[in-house]
């Protein structure tokens, strides 16, 4: 059950509706098929399935975030396997269709369930609600994810001959191609040299946003808490900005996390105010008042397009040092 208790986790952090802006926008390479991270795990279940699983390699580019696109292609994998009692699942990239293709010779789906197969909870042939088959989030996390990432997905079933799922993906030609859009994003959102603590009990958000921002130059600093916020704050060598949650579990919230950090930073630096940046997703802060009263500290409303939040970042830093 550990990978359905991550996806209950993971479908809180996504916004129902994408519209307005996405949790993230950084363009990132993504060389198709050098993947996936879960690999030997896919094959081993597979195995254990009597299934083969077979990936076809391919030298193609796309532009895409691969943190979020590794976690779509996953969850449609895992529920090939998952629903594919003989045979096996193929995955392949069909360039001359700009899609990526996860096939299974499982049992199909239905015209009828095919309507409803990327709703939250949806399951077939679960008609009790069993929870060790699954919570039926995958294929609504990865729908969500498609979108937040202005990707198609799709399907192509009949039922009783077998189900292929589809993401259609901005191909390119060649690596340099993808490694320009790189290169354009971090000239805009770079953070080199810039050490960040960063705190968040999210952790699948925790781990996504941390690689991000490294991703970007960064030295990041990793809490899932106050109290690891606390250690962290009074044993780093420097810190340059706190960029923190307001919501953190049972213990403590942001303020407090920026308050601590601050304290540790005065210690040393009677004179300097620690720049931070407080993210929540609550339309009310009951420490409203407090956070607007604190020097160098930005409340930002989730969700937070990652270009947006760089930016606030090394806006705070440089006004921090000018003081």
């Amino acid at each position: 059950m550990v990978r359905e208790e991550a996806d209950a986790t993971l479908y809180k952090l996504i916004p129902a509706n994408p519209v307005v802006s996405v949790l993230v926008t950084l363009l990132l390479k993504w060389q198709v098929l050098q993947w996936p991270k879960d690999w030997a795990a896919f094959g081993e279940l597979a195995a254990s399935r009597g299934l083969w699983l077979r990936f076809v390699a391919s030298d193609a580019w796309v532009i895409q975030d691969p943190d979020l696109l590794d976690r779509i292609v996953s969850n449609l994998v895992h529920n090939a396997i998952k629903y594919t009692t003989s045979g096996g699942v193929w995955v392949a990239w069909r360039g001359a269709r700009g899609r990526l293709e996860v096939r299974d010779s499982g049992l199909g789906i239905s015209v009828r369930d095919q309507q409803t197969i990327f709703q939250e909870f949806a399951q077939l042939n679960n008609p009790s609600r069993n929870n060790e088959a699954g919570l039926g989030l995958g294929l609504s996390i990865a729908k969500r994810l498609a979108d937040l990432t202005h990707s198609s997905l799709g399907l192509l079933c009949a039922s009783g001959k077998g189900s292929c799922f589809w993401l259609s993906l901005q191909g390119t030609s060649t690596m340099n191609s993808a490694l320009g859009v790189q290169t354009t994003v971090q000239k805009i959102a770079s953070l080199q040299d810039l050490h960040v603590l960063y705190v968040d009990d999210e952790l699948q958000l925790l781990e996504l946003l941390g690689n991000l921002m490294r991703d970007a130059g960064a030295t990041v600093y990793l809490c899932a808490d106050l109290d690891q916020a606390r250690i962290v704050a009074a044993s780093a060598a420097r810190i340059d900005v706190v960029l923190t949650d307001y919501r953190l579990s049972d213990v403590g919230n942001g303020l407090e996390v920026v308050q601590a950090a601050r304290r540790r930073i005065k210690s040393v630096k009677p004179q300097s105010s620690l720049p931070a940046v407080i993210l929540t997703g609550d339309t009310a802060v009951k420490d409203w008042e407090a956070i607007r009263a604190l020097e160098n500290c930005t409340l930002l409303h989730k969700p937070v397009e990652f270009g947006v939040l760089t930016i606030t970042l090394l806006d705070l830093v440089i006004a921090s040092k000018q003081q």
